[in-house]
């Protein structure tokens, strides 16, 4: 998958919730992230690779970890974007 971001200043967050609401995207989570980043001597940082342990927390208790590469980052038209790949993991992570 390609990953895009775009950032932009808000300046009624209501609003556009509820357009995005309108338009048909809907909340996938609430609650916590944690993030833990793995490298080896810098070696993915030199090369603007990131390779993460994510945590979801929902607010009802339930968790899920997702193990995620992100490949460097390039730019297009004002726009960053990179390579990602995430698989969740299964089993205990944190131990």
């Amino acid at each position: 998958m390609i990953e895009r971001e775009i950032k932009a200043r808000v300046a009624d967050p209501a609003a556009v919730a509820g357009r995005l609401g309108t338009a048909g995207a809907r909340l996938e989570f609430r609650g916590l992230m944690s993030d833990r980043l793995l490298d080896s001597d810098g070696i993915l940082t030199a090369k603007g690779e990131v390779l993460r342990l994510r945590r979801y927390q929902g607010e009802g208790g339930a968790s899920r970890t997702v193990v995620g590469w992100k490949g460097p980052v390039g730019v297009e038209r004002g726009t960053k974007f990179r390579q990602e790949i995430e698989v969740e993991a299964v089993g205990d992570v944190e131990g």
